[in-house]
């Protein structure tokens, strides 16, 4: 395939209609095929579970094209992130990656901890927290000093909870324990320079815990999750690589007429437009905030409009809200 301009839109077709398994391995194997692309960026991503996530890889390889972004991916083996990354001869080296993405799983490095808890003592169960702080402060170590950025994904918690109803209040439940364990990823990646974290368990709510998780595909192929919803686990991974190829999207460009503010200020006025106080002015003024907060991130603010300049102004000046 050497028509960029058709790999660029047959990559943004596949991401738009949610990177269906099939065509997005045809288009994968396509893209490995080519030599680096002028320009676009080029970035190693090394990806490392506790699970299989062979599905990830081609899927962020599409996704990243559309942006421009020639990733070069590599996976591990199943289970395999102490033998790579503990190995400094190992495969992740050789293939010097400039980011590794690891999905390591609590109740893989610690099985018993997706069980009931109750009877189990609390200096055991500190024990092997600490066990999975150590392990993950290994990992950034080894990571950091190779010259790679560990990115991680959050522990989620399973979707059984052994102690039903009580689970959430108890001290040992699994949403507690869950909190700590995620904490303890906290203080681990805050301690390591550029080290990151994904916040998976609210992926995984936003998709439903019940949906993403499969109980065959774990029986039968060690998928712990996600491969259904390929498309929302790499909009959950892009910022990342978009950063990581210095490609963050440092301007958001904005219209005015029912886009900020609803209906057309030239022709209702302040006094008529919608924004703030009920539906559908409250949806705007929601907007407003959100965009706001994009601007605290260092995101730059601009607007493309045709409205009359005095009457823009006076709106964005003048209005209560």
């Amino acid at each position: 395939m050497n028509d960029i301009s058709e790999l660029l839109h047959d990559a943004t077709q596949c991401s738009k209609a949610g990177l269906p398994q099939a065509k997005t391995m045809a288009q994968a194997r396509d893209i490995r095929k080519l030599d680096d692309l002028e320009d676009f960026r080029a970035l190693g991503l090394a990806v490392l579970a506790t699970t299989n996530v062979d599905f990830l890889a081609p899927a962020q390889e599409v996704a990243s094209i559309a942006d421009r972004i020639h990733l070069k991916t590599w996976s591990a083996g199943f289970n395999q992130i102490d033998q790579q990354v503990l190995d400094p001869s190992s495969e992740l080296y050789n293939f010097s990656p400039a980011t590794a993405l690891i999905f390591a799983r609590a109740e893989d490095i610690v099985p018993a901890l997706a069980y009931n808890l109750e009877s189990v003592d609390e200096t055991q169960i500190e024990d092997w927290i600490s066990q999975i702080r150590n392990k993950l402060d290994s990992w950034c170590a080894r990571l950091s000093e190779a010259g790679i950025q560990p990115v991680f994904l959050s522990f989620a918690r399973p979707a059984h909870a052994p102690l039903g109803v009580r689970d959430f209040t108890h001290p040992k439940g699994q949403a507690r324990t869950w909190n700590r364990l995620n904490d303890a990823l906290a203080e681990t990646a805050s301690a390591w320079a550029g080290a990151g974290i994904i916040d998976l368990d609210a992926l995984v709510r936003r998709v439903g815990l019940e949906h993403w998780e499969d109980p065959k595909l774990w029986s039968l192929a060690k998928i712990a999750g996600g491969a259904k919803f390929a498309a929302a686990f790499v909009a959950e991974i892009m910022p990342v690589i978009r950063e990581a190829a210095g490609r963050r999207r440092k301007c958001l460009v904005l219209d005015l007429d029912n886009t900020l503010w609803g209906g057309i200020i030239g022709e209702d006025g302040i006094e008529g437009v919608k924004l703030g106080g009920d539906y559908p002015g409250s949806v705007y003024l929601e907007f407003q905030k959100r965009i706001l907060d994009l601007r605290k991130q260092g995101v730059l603010l601009a607007v493309n409009s045709k409205n009359n300049p005095g009457d823009a102004e006076a709106m964005i000046n003048d209005h209560p809200e």
